[in-house]
């Protein structure tokens, strides 16, 4: 016999996600991916989570080009 699970989202729902940081963007900015659902989310300056969209998405990638290149600059300094 099979049993029925609900699903991930509706159990995530009912008990609320479990993030954990996936990347780390900068100091203040992350992206975040629930354990449960493998929903993501992103995190803002301001400290807000946001659902991670494409949009967001390449905000994320532009700011992690110009942190490395910040970091890079600064380690020849």
């Amino acid at each position: 016999m099979s049993k029925k699970f609900p699903s991930k989202s509706l159990l995530c729902s009912i008990t609320g996600h479990k993030y954990r940081v996936s990347k780390e963007i900068t100091e203040h900015v992350k992206e975040y991916t629930c354990c449960k659902c493998n929903k993501k989310m992103t995190s803002t300056i301001y400290g807000q989570l946001l659902p991670l969209n494409d949009r967001y998405s390449r905000l994320n990638r532009a700011l992690s080009s110009l942190q490395q290149a910040k970091v890079l600059k600064e380690s020849y300094s």
